[in-house]
């Protein structure tokens, strides 16, 4: 780490859920144009499509998130003293009963606690003794992105109700009692941007597109594990059972990065192409940690990210592309 080294990843799984989403419906504006609505959403482990796997009983080293939080703090207090000062202060910060497992830069953990999330005694501990309110920060929960049977966002939704055009119906006004998603940048914010404004919620969430859509329309849709819109085409057709389908995929240049696409740079997509950066999302369960997210096994990414991780799986479109298969109208 100190001689900033790039470490080699190991893939293990794919471990597979299974996600349930409902809605509760609360209003409808005065002028029956709007829905308001909280959303939730579950998630449940799938055996079979995980073989020889268990998310509560296998066990990775992941960095741990704390750990570098204390890190880099101490740093910014102490400078060069920092080294010296944090082998002392980090183990009196976590519980004398724990093991040495939450004082190391490395931790072990189960795949459920890293995408659900566990609670760091060491966080806790930070907050307890440092006098700081515990307002200000919302859970000493560390999570990778998703959480287990949670409402979605902290506000109330709206969308349209279709009312005045039905191809509005579902689109968004308001996610999570926000109008704008003001961690992106605009026009404004982003010189380099080619115009383009990231804080805009466009779309739907894909459970509900335009009347008419054709092979080559593009769509945008709002997705709520990428906290922002991307846009998708429609790519052609497919049968399901008897019922003809709009195969519905995610535009390759949401991936691209910024110096590829210029209006990624409103998303911060400063590295190589192939992944989605969430590192300015402040609001939960991201937190403003350094999280990005790819497809499966790297597919349509740069090759930089495959030679950094041991991939034992060869990713294929057909397996492990993202798509949305919906009924034409």
């Amino acid at each position: 780490i100190n001689a900033e080294y790039m470490g080699q990843f190991t893939s293990h799984g794919p471990y597979v859920y299974k996600e349930k989403r409902w809605k509760e419906a609360l209003a409808l504006s005065n002028d029956k144009t709007e829905v308001q609505y909280v959303y939730y959403k579950t998630y449940t482990f799938v055996p079979s499509m995980s073989p020889g796997l268990n998310d509560t009983e296998d066990m990775f080293w992941i960095p741990n998130v704390a750990m570098f939080a204390l890190e880099q703090h101490t740093s910014l207090l102490f400078g060069d003293l920092a080294p010296i000062i944090l082998g002392t202060l980090a183990p009196y910060v976590c519980n004398a009963s724990l093991s040495r497992n939450e004082s190391l830069p490395f931790t072990r953990r189960s795949p459920r606690e890293v995408v659900f999330g566990y609670t760091s005694s060491m966080l806790d501990n930070i907050l307890r003794y440092s006098g700081l309110d515990p307002s200000l920060t919302p859970t000493t929960d560390i999570r990778v992105f998703i959480n287990d049977s949670v409402v979605t966002g902290a506000g109330l939704s709206v969308v349209d109700s279709g009312k005045k055009n039905i191809d509005d119906l579902l689109v968004f006004r308001k996610w999570a009692g926000y109008d704008k998603l003001y961690w992106w940048r605009n026009q404004s914010q982003c010189d380099d941007c080619d115009g383009f404004d990231a804080t805009a919620i466009r779309g739907t969430d894909s459970t509900q597109f335009p009347l008419g859509l054709k092979e080559g329309d593009h769509v945008p849709v709002f997705n709520d594990l990428l906290i922002r819109s991307v846009n998708m085409t429609v790519k052609g057709t497919e049968q399901r059972g008897d019922v003809t389908v709009n195969r519905v995929e995610i535009d390759e240049q949401s991936l691209f990065s910024g110096k590829q696409y210029p209006a990624n740079n409103a998303f911060n997509q400063f590295g190589p192409s192939g992944v989605w950066n969430l590192t300015a999302v402040p609001i939960p369960p991201v937190y403003g940690s350094p999280i990005f997210i790819s497809k499966p096994y790297w597919l349509d990414a740069d090759p930089f990210y495959a030679a950094h991780a041991a991939l034992d799986v060869a990713p294929t479109r057909a397996a492990h592309d993202t798509f949305v298969d919906a009924v034409p109208a």
